[in-house]
């Protein structure tokens, strides 16, 4: 059995999610961490929770990091602030990738949970540096 942490995609696009998970191996970060990705916020909830087809705790570990998309139907942010009401998951670090950013600069405009959102890298060098950096912060070890 393996003993990788485990980080959760919720990611709409198939695009973004396959980028992601590509960014992880070209970091070199497929040998500590594995990744599962769901599509859409209902899904993400019922994933961390372990309800539904997630109650499988072996197929669909506990998450150790969520990476969360800002924009998806359902609001990635309603999903942080529901997962911070559950004390289970009060704890839980919670990334939310936007691409709501200022115009010229890459900033982040603000959003409820700034301090752990980041903006969606546009390319995919930039995906290999913010997983880096992500799991460095957040998983380090």
């Amino acid at each position: 059995m393996e003993n990788k942490r485990t980080v959760l995609l919720v990611e709409d696009s198939s695009d973004d999610a396959a980028l992601i998970r590509a960014a992880f191996a070209r970091a070199g970060l497929n040998t500590r961490f594995q990744t599962r990705t769901v599509h859409d916020v209902g899904e993400g909830r019922q994933y961390l929770i372990g309800d539904g087809p997630y109650a499988d705790r072996v197929k669909f570990p506990i998450a150790d990091l969520v990476l969360l998309d800002h924009q998806m139907p359902g609001d990635g942010i309603s999903t942080v602030k529901w997962a911070r009401a559950q004390p289970a998951l009060a704890n839980l670090p919670i990334i939310v990738f936007t691409a709501r950013t200022i115009p010229g600069t890459g900033k982040v405009r603000w959003t409820p949970v700034r301090p752990l959102t980041i903006a969606k890298p546009q390319n995919f060098d930039g995906f290999v540096t913010s997983v880096k950096s992500i799991i460095e912060t957040w998983l380090p070890g």
